[in-house]
């Protein structure tokens, strides 16, 4: 932490990585409750999953956003002026960006239940997709949290 930077600024961002960090094992769990779909043998089914979906890119959606636009940014900016965080940006914070556009695209085909219904048949293999993916982002994540412990 620089001089500049003030005791009450590094504990607000320990409370939103905090609030950030329960948001994701939210996403997990959520996630977890849809890869148990494999076949919907009834309309109930279908609309049990639909409401899953629709709740899981929510909080995916709000996810992202957070990390961006408030944890990655606040942690730069108070941490900054140490070398190791420049080079970890450097080295991690592309892969997450690449990232992104493969999560927002999963939300872009199931965020709503006309578009889900379209896609129901895919899910299973698109959510093996994803979730690949957000186990190598929260692995990237991680060492980005870790510069400001």
């Amino acid at each position: 932490m620089s001089q500049t930077t003030s005791t009450s600024e590094f504990e607000k961002l320990n409370q939103t990585i905090h609030v950030w960090l329960r948001e994701r094992q939210e996403l997990i769990v959520l996630y977890c409750g849809l890869c148990g779909v494999r076949e919907l043998s009834s309309e109930i089914d279908e609309i049990r999953v639909l409401e899953k979906l629709k709740g899981f890119c929510q909080i995916l959606v709000d996810y992202l956003s957070a990390g961006h636009f408030e944890i990655f940014e606040e942690i730069f900016e108070l941490h900054e002026e140490t070398d190791n965080v420049k080079q970890v940006f450097k080295d991690v914070y592309p892969s997450i960006e690449q990232s992104t556009p493969v999560l927002l695209d999963f939300n872009d085909v199931y965020d709503t239940e006309e578009h889900s219904r379209n896609a129901l048949s895919e899910l299973p293999i698109q959510l093996d997709a994803i979730g690949q993916t957000l186990t190598d982002r929260f692995d990237l994540e991680d060492k980005i949290i870790a510069l400001h412990q």
